[in-house]
């Protein structure tokens, strides 16, 4: 009797064993590529947080520079403004065209936006008349003179 029992447990136990040695079944694989799938999405959501948080914090940058910049006196067609403070790091891009400060303003003139002198400096007055008519022109209000703004701004030359 004692023998039989002792054959029996040995008999389970190895059968208990073979079940917990198996391979995964079909199903069981699929469950553990779900969890590496949301794993890597849970990564990649914190990554994507991250990167919008940085973002913001440059725009927030930008906006403090853009709200600094001062006149800037552009003989050539340059496309970038000089900041008035010399800790500044580095140009704001204004004109993204091959135009003179000097073209903006006249067309900005002519359109009824600005009313300062035609200096070649575009200062914070030429900025506020540029957002102004992008604002009522349908355009992206950002003070940058691009292509689109300048398409539409440019017919006021004529």
């Amino acid at each position: 009797m004692f023998f039989r029992l002792i054959i029996g447990v040995v008999l389970v136990g190895s059968l208990v064993g073979c079940a917990t040695t198996q391979k995964p079944t079909t199903v069981n694989q699929l469950q553990i590529r779900v969890a590496q799938v949301e794993s890597r999405l849970d990564d990649r959501e914190r990554d994507a947080a991250e990167l919008k948080y940085a973002v913001e914090e440059l725009v927030v940058s930008v906006e403090k520079l853009v709200g600094s910049v001062g006149s800037v006196n552009r003989p050539s067609r340059s496309a970038t403004v000089s900041s008035t403070k010399a800790s500044q790091p580095g140009p704001v891009q204004i004109l993204r065209v091959p135009v003179t400060p000097q073209e903006v303003q006249t067309a900005l003139k002519k359109s009824g936006y600005y009313d300062g002198a035609i200096d070649g400096k575009l200062g914070s007055g030429s900025q506020k008349a540029i957002k102004a008519f992008q604002k009522d022109h349908d355009l992206e209000s950002d003070g940058i003179v691009g292509k689109k703004t300048w398409a539409d701004l440019k017919n006021y030359l004529e």
